[in-house]
């Protein structure tokens, strides 16, 4: 059974039917829940049951279409892959700012939180990294040749993976850290909330890898 299709509303009786993988296609209803294609054979019936709506479509096979839930909407995970990638990208340069900062130490100046607090840091600016990096390269790889997905696995593809499983690991470390953050009350509130937020995307593009089949290696 597949999900999410797309419908939007033509004209009085008349629905445009679109997306999961079939071509747009325009029916009009003939009986209640009972739509014809308008310049087709197709006959699209809508069963509503206690746990949503199910399309069935009649084709060679016959395909069935479920409601797809609020969170298992494109528009959902796109908004969600945004919002962690802008948040991950403000922390890109935490690890030249780990740099900057030990050299402080060095000299012996102050620094908050102390060399602990320099290490968060810079594994949250490493995750960062790791996951913009793997962004980039999945796009690229998409965008340039994606035929090549199709009949191999090419050799960038197990380097982003592998990518992807670091950064999945050293994502657990930046999450248990936020008890340590909080605990010890490194840096000023605003400085805390944004480590958060860093880490919660971290942890919410851990989930999006997982969601589209994409952690470890699946061919």
């Amino acid at each position: 059974m597949g999900k999410s299709t797309v419908r939007r509303l033509a004209s009085a009786g008349h629905l445009v039917i679109t997306g999961a993988g079939i071509q747009a296609f325009n029916v009009v209803e003939v009986a209640p829940w009972v739509f014809q294609q308008a310049d087709g054979p197709q006959t699209v019936i809508f069963h509503v049951g206690s746990d949503g709506t199910t399309m069935l479509v009649s084709s060679a096979p016959f395909e069935a279409f479920a409601k797809a839930a609020w969170y298992d909407t494109p528009t959902w995970h796109f908004l969600l892959l945004l919002v962690s990638v802008l948040l991950l990208l403000s922390a890109v340069s935490w690890p030249l700012g780990f740099l900057r900062r030990a050299r402080f130490q060095r000299a012996g100046k102050r620094v908050s939180g102390g060399l602990c607090s320099l290490l968060l840091h810079m594994l949250a600016g490493i995750v960062s990294v790791l996951d913009l990096l793997f962004v980039a390269g999945l796009a690229f790889l998409l965008l340039s040749n994606p035929q090549s997905l199709e009949f191999s696995v090419p050799p960038m593809l197990i380097a982003l993976l592998t990518l992807a499983l670091i950064s999945s690991v050293l994502t657990v470390g930046v999450v248990l850290s936020l008890l340590l953050v909080w605990w010890r009350h490194f840096w000023r509130p605003g400085q805390r909330i944004h480590y958060t937020l860093v880490a919660l995307a971290a942890l919410a593009f851990v989930g999006e890898l997982a969601y589209w089949n994409l952690l470890g290696f699946r061919f």
